[in-house]
């Protein structure tokens, strides 16, 4: 959590978590199906909820802690990243904290390359 939005990363051409060629999604978290996932959780500024009430998904993201949740990525679909006042922040009614999306594995792959490309061209 970082500015009441959820930043996530992934491993870049090096395959290594925390490197400078790490991919970074704003507020869209892709993963591939039939996967064990653990997400890191980690805030920046105020106390965050993960919450993606479609998959029964809940943990807190708190400065200076480090909390993870895991689940597995069983089926297609994309779901809404609850906000959560824990922040003391509230989006307009209605309004996602970003999006959870499980997609197959090649349209990962193909999102991850054109995420490579658009960090590449940015830089």
């Amino acid at each position: 959590g970082q500015q009441r939005a959820w930043r996530f990363s992934y491993g870049g051409p090096d395959g290594h978590l925390g490197t400078d060629d790490d991919l970074v999604s704003h507020g869209q978290l892709k993963l591939p199906t039939g996967e064990d996932v653990v997400i890191q959780l980690h805030s920046d500024d105020f106390i965050y909820v993960f919450s993606c009430p479609d998959l029964n998904l809940k943990e807190i993201a708190v400065p200076d802690l480090e909390f993870s949740i895991a689940f597995r990525t069983d089926r297609r679909g994309s779901h809404e990243l609850a906000m959560d006042p824990m922040c003391g922040f509230r989006l307009p009614p209605g309004e996602p904290m970003g999006t959870l999306e499980i997609v197959s594995e090649t349209d990962f792959r193909r999102w991850l390359k054109e995420r490579s490309r658009q960090q590449d061209t940015s830089k």
